[in-house]
């Protein structure tokens, strides 16, 4: 069917790009009026993409899903089918178009004042100005870091939480891998004449 197909390369597409300009993004010098312009522009294309192909598409998308899983009766498919899109559109808003729009907004603003100096504005302006802009384009890049720590957090892992570590070779336990190997290999154990 086409409409899993576009699914598949819209999600694919839109976190190819967004990954993409968020590391294009952190090497920019914004201090420079030129990579503040692109920031910008990047930015706007980021969530231009992510709003159609994570809200607009979306929904297109999954509607025709739905209508053809209701015209096929397929009721399971159609329960499940809503029940997955409604929990993937609110990740959808929360982990991709909401950052993105936040941070497309945060720096218009701050950069709304950064531009809007006059050229003979004095370098004590212009110096906080660009501190602004650096502040903002730091909590940003903060923020993005904080998600992904949590992540690879060290955390300690409890003893009824891991599996025991044999210790020494027994009988039953080597048994037991011969007779897991010559499952793999489809062997029968029991027609063996070691055993």
């Amino acid at each position: 069917h086409k409409t899993i197909h576009w699914l598949c390369f819209d999600l694919q597409f839109a976190a190819g790009l967004a990954l993409s300009i968020g590391e294009i993004t952190k090497v920019l010098d914004i201090t420079k009026p030129r990579h503040l312009r692109l920031f910008k522009a990047l930015n706007f294309i980021a969530l231009v993409t992510m709003v159609w192909t994570r809200i607009i598409h979306w929904t297109y998308l999954t509607t025709t899903l739905f209508v053809t899983w209701y015209n096929d009766k397929a009721w399971a498919f159609l329960f499940f089918g809503i029940l997955l899109s409604i929990a993937f559109t609110g990740f959808n808003y929360v982990c991709c178009v909401k950052p993105f729009y936040k941070k497309f907004v945060k720096f218009l603003h701050v950069s709304a004042e950064y531009e809007a100096l006059p050229p003979d504005a004095s370098a004590d302006r212009r110096r906080s100005s660009v501190i602004q802009l650096d502040l903002a384009r730091t909590e940003l890049l903060e923020a993005e870091l904080a998600d992904f720590q949590s992540l690879f957090e060290k955390r300690e892992v409890s003893r009824r939480q891991s599996v025991p570590v044999l210790r020494g070779v027994r009988r039953g336990s080597l048994l037991a891998l011969q007779v897991q190997q010559s499952k793999s290999f489809g062997y029968d154990m029991t027609k063996s004449k070691d055993l």
